[in-house]
């Protein structure tokens, strides 16, 4: 990760302008024309004339990267190879999706910026032109809409390869809903082929694999809950009841990943000393189970307490409860910092076990990451969180940071 210090990451671990749009949102002023300028920038820098996007930058290079099969070699943690350059479907989703969320701000404000709109339907129109015939997408696409599907980062198989089609869905439907009309029509039906497929080959089968991009084809709590959040919104979007049930069905394996009781702790590390309790937090993936944990889970919380509402269960809201108090503890304040430089900062997740030290990764008692997801996760995800818990359903991208 040294090598990486200067890469600016648009989607997945990194949400240039997610931050953008919590600071203008919250603070306006001088924070607005940054944001402004962080949303400019990639229009005009990342965005390209087919709709599909550089969700990477190398301040270093001065040039835009791939994330996958980059001339220069592998980025950051995406060690997948490919003979041909290209970048992550949930990567280019997640950026443009924070695009529209920072369109929607400044329109709120009386500034409408249409080029960022624009770069937006570029994108969404990209989305409907390389879906497949069944509905599905796969995990990565070339600039030209070739999608990339050599190697073990991709897939084994072609449901494998397909298992980020759960995250463009409610991107689509947000961008339906911003154009209305005629415009919104391919967008709609292009969402609601992908998420049959989504129920189809995952929800059906309650299998839910390779949602995290540094970890290809293992199963894992991401994947399960963006299929979650896609159907889901679809259901908020069309009314269908049918909807409804599959969120629901995928939620309930979502939420399992959250450990529900107190791992016992080493007294003399770093967490035990803080006395930094278990419940709540979310295992990442079925190589460490519940025993390597992290915050991913708080992007989510504001579908759960939407899918309590809609179901009667409460069962839903109560992780996502937990989720959010538990969450908390290491964040970095002035009695204890967790290792991190300054108040306010807060690593990636915690370790309740040994499942990674002999890798030499993440022993017992520590804590671990430094990506920038971590920070919209406790921003922008608890703000949701937040205004769902006051009535504010959880309903495509939009939503008022601050």
């Amino acid at each position: 990760m040294g090598s990486s210090r200067g890469i600016l990451e648009y989607g997945f671990t990194g949400r240039q302008l997610d931050v953008a749009a919590v600071l203008a949102a919250r603070f306006g002023g001088a924070w607005l024309e940054r944001a402004a300028k962080v949303a400019d920038f990639f229009v005009d820098t990342l965005a390209t004339p087919s709709g599909w996007v550089h969700p990477l930058y190398s301040l270093t290079a001065a040039r835009p990267l791939f994330s996958c099969g980059d001339p220069g070699g592998p980025v950051m943690h995406y060690l997948g190879t490919s003979p041909a350059p290209g970048a992550y479907l949930r990567m280019m989703t997640e950026a443009v999706s924070d695009l529209l969320t920072c369109y929607q701000l400044f329109c709120e404000r009386g500034d409408g910026r249409e080029r960022w709109l624009e770069t937006c339907r570029s994108f969404g129109d990209f989305l409907v032109r390389v879906q497949e015939s069944d509905g599905g997408w796969y995990r990565a696409y070339t600039p030209d809409g070739e999608p990339l599907r050599s190697g073990e980062w991709f897939g084994g198989s072609p449901p494998d390869g397909k298992a980020s089609t759960a995250a463009p869905v409610p991107f689509l439907l947000a961008l339906a809903a911003e154009l209305g009309g005629d415009d919104a029509a391919p967008l709609v039906a292009a969402a609601e082929r992908a998420a049959a497929y989504v129920v189809a080959e995952q929800v059906e089968h309650d299998d839910y694999r390779g949602g995290t991009l540094d970890n290809p084809n293992v199963v894992d709590k991401e994947a399960a809950l963006l299929a979650m959040k896609a159907l889901l919104h679809l259901h908020s979007a069309t009314g269908a009841v049918g909807w409804l049930g599959a969120a629901e069905r995928a939620a309930k394996l979502a939420i399992t990943w959250h450990s529900m009781w107190d791992v016992p702790l080493l007294p003399d590390t770093r967490v035990g000393r803080a006395r930094v309790r278990s419940t709540g937090w979310g295992g990442i993936n079925s190589t460490w189970g519940a025993g390597v944990t992290d915050i991913y889970s708080l992007f989510f919380l504001a579908e759960l307490v939407t899918l309590s509402r809609r179901t009667g269960n409460q069962l839903y809201a109560r992780v996502a409860e937990l989720a959010a108090y538990g969450c908390q503890q290491i964040l970095a304040h002035p009695v204890e910092r967790f290792g991190f430089a300054d108040d306010g900062m807060q690593p990636e997740g915690i370790s309740f076990c040994d499942q990674g030290v002999d890798e030499g990764l993440i022993a017992k008692g520590e804590t671990w990451g430094g990506l920038g997801w971590i920070y919209t996760a406790g921003t922008s995800g608890l703000t949701a969180y937040l205004d769902a818990l006051r009535g504010q359903e959880a309903h495509g991208v939009r939503r008022t940071p601050g």
